[in-house]
């Protein structure tokens, strides 16, 4: 009958209804109970945990973000293992050697304890530079997580009484080693924290000498370059091996694997190098031959080519609201 065919019609209709919501539903819930169970066992300590929802719709870009945070968080954890680890190392040589140094003075052996103690000036100094590149480098890595950027003050520095100031400071360090200065005239200005581009300067500087034979030149150029800034440091030191070149702005990584006190140091200089000046929207460039020097490029805009695209410049700076002394002191 029609009223029959009706219901038979009516009832197919409304079963397939149901085996697709069924379907549906299945589809949906099967993968955010697995996106779930991960997040648990990712929030219990298992870092490795991901969801992999090889996905088209929005669950898969649910799983796709969900994979990408897990791999930065796994990053800044096994990078602040790493900077633990990294420091406890440094820290100990230098202060087993003062311990050292203070037994042969309890111990009353005057001409060893005077040896010794004379060192500890220099072992001071590491600890002392250690820490400090310490906090300036979880300065920056504090500030770009802030929204607005970088907490750099906005200043106009003028690189050429930069680039003499780093000179001058360099001559009075180490009076016997050649220092070469070469700056065109008429340098752009650039805007930025002139305390950081200072120390970016003194960085290259001393990585240079470090790694470079005594009284060999050292040179440092500023140069114009399109609608930035150039500044090169230049030495004819040991170089750096092709391969280590990839690696030498990771924190605590020395070409010089002895780490003796000629190059000293603790391997963070090349690293805050990296990001101030990515901070300051420039880039770094490292060109080395073993045996016959490296040249290490430090590019950054001038102020007109950041009033070109002010927007994206701007959000690099964020003028500080803390006492600039903080500045200072990184």
């Amino acid at each position: 009958r029609p009223i029959s065919r009706q219901f038979i019609l009516l009832a197919v209709v409304l079963s397939v209804v149901l085996l697709g919501s069924l379907l549906f539903a299945r589809s949906l819930a099967v993968p955010l109970w697995h996106l779930a169970r991960v997040a648990r066992e990712f929030g219990s300590g298992k870092l490795g945990a991901r969801a992999r929802l090889e996905r088209r719709d929005e669950v898969g870009a649910v799983a796709q973000a969900f994979d990408q945070m897990a791999d930065r968080i796994t990053a800044l954890l096994q990078g602040q293992r790493e900077l633990l680890a990294n420091v406890s190392h440094e820290l100990r040589t230098p202060l087993a050697r003062i311990r050292v140094a203070l037994d042969l003075a309890a111990d009353g052996d005057a001409e060893a304890s005077r040896d010794a103690l004379a060192n500890i000036s220099t072992d001071w100094g590491d600890l002392d530079r250690l820490v400090e590149d310490v906090l300036a480098a979880a300065r920056l890595d504090l500030g770009s997580a802030e929204p607005g950027g970088f907490p750099l003050r906005r200043d106009a520095v003028d690189l050429t009484e930069l680039a003499d100031g780093a000179f001058q400071r360099a001559q009075v360090v180490y009076p016997d080693e050649t220092l070469e200065l070469d700056i065109e005239p008429r340098l752009p200005s650039i805007e930025g924290d002139g305390a950081l581009l200072r120390r970016v300067l003194d960085n290259l500087i001393d990585n240079a000498r470090k790694y470079s034979e005594p009284l060999s030149p050292i040179t440092l150029r500023v140069r114009r370059d399109g609608e930035g800034v150039l500044i090169a440091v230049i030495d004819h030191g040991m170089g750096i091996d092709a391969a280590d070149i990839p690696h030498i702005f990771t924190p605590f990584f020395r070409t010089d694997r002895s780490r003796t006190r000629k190059t000293g140091g603790v391997g963070l200089g090349l690293t805050l190098v990296r990001r101030i000046v990515t901070a300051h929207g420039g880039s770094v460039d490292v060109k080395s031959v073993v045996g016959q020097g490296t040249e290490m490029s430090v590019r950054l805009p001038s102020v007109s080519s950041r009033s070109s695209s002010s927007s994206d410049a701007r959000a690099q700076f964020r003028t500080p609201k803390r006492d600039s002394a903080q500045t200072n002191a990184a």
